[in-house]
């Protein structure tokens, strides 16, 4: 079900996950994640076998860029509605 162009009666719902406070709530864990990360990076290291850092590494790899990607959204957001 496609949404009016022109809603008589009200505005057009905001998608959940595109909300600010999904966003900050998001910002959040991503970055408690990725700290986790860190220490998953230094705890393999202590064992000194590259082969098991792959698995932290990637951790912090896709929560950095998912915690990037939601600030530049809040970002764009909050500039629109000024």
């Amino acid at each position: 079900m496609q949404l009016e162009n022109n809603p008589m009666f009200r505005k057009a719902p905001v998608p959940w996950h595109d909300s600010g406070i999904a966003c900050i709530i998001g910002a959040f864990v991503t970055l408690g994640i990725a700290l986790f990360a860190t220490v998953g990076i230094r705890v393999a290291a202590a064992y000194h076998e590259p082969w098991i850092l792959w698995v932290p590494s990637l951790l912090f790899v896709i929560s950095a860029g998912l915690f990037i990607s939601l600030v530049i959204r809040f970002s764009r957001r909050r500039k629109s509605e000024k």
